[in-house]
């Protein structure tokens, strides 16, 4: 029988992109997992931000950026700095 402390700090939660309740990239699934919601309220949200502010699609795609996917421990924008990052360190410079 397992026992956990209850004293013990529980770790914290992230966001992730979900690899099963996907239609693109899994960012409203993600995010009606973290919200405990049904992710047809999170695309419904991106909808109508889409429809009546225009800043649906542009908050989906920063979202796909910075939310990395289940199992990962990076976002693609982490990777992306992080190569960009370690190209300016080995400049032919030296700098």
């Amino acid at each position: 029988m397992e026992t956990t402390d209850p004293a013990a700090p529980a770790a914290p939660r992230r966001v992730l992109r979900s690899r099963t309740d996907r239609w693109i990239a899994g960012v409203s699934g993600g995010l009606a997992d973290y919200f405990k919601v049904d992710s047809t309220l999170i695309r419904l949200a991106f909808v109508a931000l889409t429809i009546f502010w225009g800043i649906g699609i542009p908050m989906y795609l920063f979202a796909w950026l910075i939310i990395p996917k289940e199992g990962e421990v990076q976002s693609i924008g982490e990777r992306t700095v992080d190569r960009l990052n370690s190209g300016m360190k080995s400049s032919p410079d030296g700098e």
